[in-house]
């Protein structure tokens, strides 16, 4: 199989692990480092070098990861690799728990019984392994002040497939939050993230280390020492926004950052939460932040994982991607100044600024693309999905003043959320995990049912 960003030129280099700069950078040969002033190609320095796997204690491995969660909404398959990863990974005794959230085509008697087999049969009886199965037809209401703003929502589509979830509430996110809970209701110290495309590098492709036993003991080793955070940056269709994965293919330095598809958090009552809006995962992160102390010793690296492909240049995802990619890039971006966290509320201007730069960015892209072989189908179906961001652009300009104000709303709705969330985390310790799980917490009822549950004693405080 051809894994773009490792074997395919196309896809670029591996992560560069220093410092770099939105004036300057680590662009490979033939490569534009940035096309905009403020747009930052590369996140990197605010991650630490990737964890040493050596340096992991003999014990590390046996409390790696107290709760594994795979969140899917796609039919469960035998190959399907996080869920086989999930299951490797609890075979060898790094995993003390799994639990899959499955939703959609994943939830269907077919798919759910295709799982308890695969569980059953990977794992006979030795880890305690929960299914809960979000309702075909929920009740589910935003729960954040954010997840309800226009910015979270627009330009989204959500009612897809089995369930009928209202505009404005990511699945995904739900989901994540449901499992934070379950994990601080039964007073575990971190979780791990899994997607369900995601699997190990496989041996012979280069990278700086992947997802095994020594290198979820040296990440959870990293928590231990007082990281917040240790992801794994996804390779093989790199984990770019549509926006993003076009600079790459118009010839611009892109790199990619460690996000929720592999990510192992520790969990306390100051964990934040996933929002709804595109870049959610980001915004997990930015929520780990302290002020005094930089993003380098909050954030870590353990390696890299494949990531499967998927149609990373439909219109509809660039168009559902742009007022996040907006709003994460916008945010990330201001880390690589004096600030170690998002402690003030950036203004209007400071955001005109960022969605005219980000216009005058898809713009150039566009040119580049039109100006590069049309033999390459994956050009044409970039510069289709750069014009359907452009189209995001043109429905801001309409409205300039209200989307402007959406972003500062956003972020001040959202720092009051993390407040909010604190006192949730805080008070759910000691809650049944079925109470959690139909969403008495999140205040959204019957949202989950518990559909398998295994090893009961470890589902209890």
């Amino acid at each position: 199989m051809t894994t773009p960003g490792l074997l395919d030129p196309r896809g670029g280099a591996g992560p560069t692990w220093r410092s770099t700069s939105p004036g300057g950078g680590t662009a490979g040969v033939g490569r534009v480092t940035s096309t905009s002033p403020r747009h930052v190609p590369s996140h990197l320095e605010l991650l630490s070098a990737p964890v040493d796997a050596a340096a992991a204690e003999p014990g590390d491995a046996a409390a790696a990861a107290p709760l594994t969660v795979v969140p899917t909404c796609r039919p469960v398959r035998p190959e399907g690799p996080g869920i086989g990863t999930a299951i490797d990974l609890a075979r060898a005794g790094h995993v003390h728990r799994l639990l899959f959230l499955v939703s959609k085509d994943a939830a269907t008697p077919q798919s759910v019984a295709a799982l308890q087999e695969l569980v059953a049969r990977g794992l006979p009886g030795e880890v305690p392994t929960m299914i809960l199965a979000l309702r075909s037809a929920p009740r589910v209401r935003a729960v954040f002040d954010v997840d309800r703003l226009p910015l979270t929502s627009a330009f989204r589509r959500y009612a897809r497939g089995r369930a009928a979830i209202a505009p404005g509430v990511n699945e995904v996110g739900i989901k994540r939050n449901v499992a934070l809970l379950i994990a601080r209701s039964l007073e575990l110290d971190r979780i791990l993230f899994l997607d369900d495309d995601i699997r190990p590098m496989p041996p012979g492709c280069p990278s700086t280390g992947t997802l095994d036993g020594a290198r979820l003991a040296a990440a959870s080793a990293e928590l231990d020492r007082g990281r917040s955070v240790v992801g794994w940056i996804l390779r093989g269709y790199d984990d770019n926004s549509v926006v993003c994965r076009a600079a790459r293919l118009a010839g611009v330095e892109q790199r990619q950052f460690i996000g929720g598809g592999a990510l192992l958090a520790g969990v306390g009552a100051e964990t934040p939460f996933f929002p709804a809006i595109y870049n959610e995962d980001w915004l997990f992160l930015l929520g780990m932040l302290d002020p005094n102390r930089p993003p380098s010793q909050v954030f870590g690296c353990a390696g890299e994982v494949l990531q499967d492909p998927y149609d990373g240049y439909a219109p509809r995802r660039a168009r559902a991607e742009e007022l996040g990619d907006i709003l994460g890039e916008g945010l990330m971006g201001l880390l690589h100044g004096p600030a170690n966290a998002i402690t003030e509320i950036p203004g209007h201007r400071f955001w005109r600024e960022v969605v005219d730069d980000r216009r005058l960015m898809i713009t150039d892209l566009r040119r580049r693309l039109a100006a590069r072989s049309t033999q390459d189908p994956q050009v044409g179906r970039a510069g289709q999905a750069l014009d359907a961001a452009l189209a995001v652009h043109a429905a801001i300009g309409a409205r300039r003043s209200f989307w402007i104000d959406q972003f500062v709303r956003y972020v001040a709705g959202w720092q009051t959320d993390l407040e909010e969330w604190a006192r949730q985390m805080t008070k759910v310790v000691g809650t049944p995990v079925d109470e959690v799980a139909r969403g008495a917490v999140l205040a959204s009822c019957d949202v989950f049912d518990i559909v398998d549950s295994t090893g009961p004693g470890a589902w209890r405080r």
